[in-house]
């Protein structure tokens, strides 16, 4: 049975916790083309040996984004089926 991870926490303390949330309406990130802002938004994120792999995606394109390392402050949560 595979897994989907919906959301993933990082960070031991709450406040300053950083959360990857899955078709989020908050982009990860934005950048201006033509004059309009185009949102980077999390669409997947990929359980490894050691680490997550989070992918984004720009209109209809999809791009790694990056790796996080697992460590004893990583709280990942899973799609219910």
């Amino acid at each position: 049975m595979d897994n989907k991870i919906r959301r993933l926490c990082i960070g031991a303390e709450v406040k300053e916790r950083f959360v990857y949330s899955i078709d989020s309406s908050k982009p990860v990130h934005t950048e201006m083309a033509n004059g309009k802002p185009i949102g980077y938004y999390v669409c997947d994120i990929i359980e490894k040996d050691d680490y997550y792999e989070i992918y984004v995606k720009k209109l209809n394109e999809i791009h790694f984004w990056k790796k996080e390392m697992k460590n004893q402050f990583c709280h990942p949560e899973y799609l219910l089926d």
